[in-house]
């Protein structure tokens, strides 16, 4: 019986990724006085200064209108024949947890443009922002000092990169036998929603939205970042753990600091054990410390951090 020969074949495969391009920042806008500005006159503003994001220049607007019961607050663009996508986040600061309370998010992509000969839209936020009754009876307002706190992404112009041209000799083989070998790896400490996330961070080098991480029995931003901590910490991406850092000192209540130190104790984050600390050493509310849901696990977890924060507070 003759024996058919094999030839090996060829085969190419490309790729290419298209990838959004997108900066945040965040403005935190201190209004102090806030009664006597009232009197600045109907349609008159008081603004921020100037601050930059994503190589544009913006600032906040609050602005006073006598014939209405609200207050309006805005987001101006203020850099000169630029075109600008981006979506934004006014909040306001409760004093007694020293947190901010989203108060307009802007879901969409709004367009501001300052070019001349075209639809020119500096601005955009909200006239009804909240009541003046609201605000003046509200925990926001505090020794007649208000403080606004604004998030902003930036969408820049999408990049198309070839990501990989790889061309390979396949030699002529049993597939049903290669497929066999092949092996799946189960990753049992994390769940699911947090190493997609993982993997996106490492593919674009940003995080996907907080909200959009699916996670089991987790409600709140707050801990879906603790969960990408300690993932960044398990496999000693840097960038990711000071990102998440970052969103972690800026979140600090007297609910979670506890819990948060714990967190930063356990997974070598100085910077964030550092925060945690002087915040409950300004807070001046030990008592609401020690009542929180984190202070039997800290003495348990870190009998060290717990003894040496005790010995600074004495």
């Amino acid at each position: 019986m003759a024996e058919a020969s094999q030839e090996s074949l060829t085969a190419t495969r490309t790729a290419s990724r298209c990838t959004a391009q997108t900066t945040r920042g965040t403005h935190i806008f201190e209004i102090n006085g806030y009664s006597l500005h009232k009197g600045i006159g109907n349609g008159k503003f008081i603004r921020s200064a100037a601050f930059n994001v994503g190589g544009y220049s913006w600032c906040i607007r609050r602005k006073h209108r006598q014939s209405t019961d609200y207050i309006s607050v805005f987001l101006q663009l203020l850099s000169q024949k630029a075109p600008v996508r981006a979506n934004f986040n006014f909040g306001l600061v409760d004093w007694t947890t020293g947190s901010p309370t989203s108060i307009l998010r802007d879901s969409d992509m709004s367009k501001f443009s300052t070019v001349p000969n075209a639809e020119i839209i500096q601005t955009w936020g909200i006239r009804k922002f909240m009541k003046k009754s609201d605000l003046e009876a509200s925990a926001y307002l505090q020794d007649d000092c208000l403080v606004i706190h604004c998030d902003i992404t930036i969408v820049k112009e999408p990049q198309v990169a070839q990501t990989a041209v790889i061309e390979v000799r396949v030699p002529p083989s049993d597939l049903t036998d290669d497929f066999g070998k092949l092996e799946f790896i189960t990753i049992e400490d994390m769940q699911p929603g947090v190493f997609k996330a993982l993997l996106h961070f490492m593919y674009t080098d940003s995080l996907p939205d907080i909200e959009d991480i699916e996670l089991d029995e987790i409600q709140e931003d707050e801990d879906v970042v603790k969960h990408l901590l300690v993932a960044a910490d398990k496999y000693a991406l840097e960038r990711l753990k000071l990102v998440c850092t970052d969103m972690l000192c800026r979140s600090l209540n007297l609910r979670t600091v506890v819990t948060t130190l714990a967190l930063a104790e356990l997974h070598s984050c100085s910077q964030l054990k550092d925060a945690c600390v002087e915040y409950i050493m300004t807070s001046g509310k030990i008592g609401h410390v020690v009542a929180s849901p984190g202070y039997q696990l800290l003495k348990k977890e870190c009998p060290t951090l717990f003894v040496s924060l005790w010995e600074k507070a004495t």
